[in-house]
């Protein structure tokens, strides 16, 4: 498994982890030392999922990851309630600047 390509994995040898989770869609976005990852996958069986990934720069140019899974049923739910969370950081945001 070679770790190079932007944090994610990729396989060489076509072994069975890469024939279980299938990139179907990615999105990067970069944030200073920080780098988010919006990667929708699907497992053998065909279900997809999200994953959330987000990397950051460490001492020593090391680089430290933290995943987050959204099943295919939750992620209407998750859409849903993210929006209320940009809302909430827009209104409170525009408050703060007046």
């Amino acid at each position: 498994m070679d770790r190079t390509r932007g944090g994610h994995s990729v396989d060489h040898n076509g072994d069975k982890e890469t024939q279980e989770r299938r990139e179907l869609f990615s999105r990067q976005v970069r944030a200073g030392r920080r780098t988010y990852y919006l990667d929708v996958k699907e497992n053998a069986r065909g279900d997809m999922y999200l994953v959330i990934s987000e990397s950051r720069r460490c001492h020593e140019g090391t680089h430290e990851r933290t995943n987050v899974m959204v099943f295919e049923e939750d992620v209407m739910n998750f859409r849903d309630a993210f929006g209320e969370v940009v809302r909430f950081i827009e209104g409170r945001s525009a408050e703060s600047k007046k």
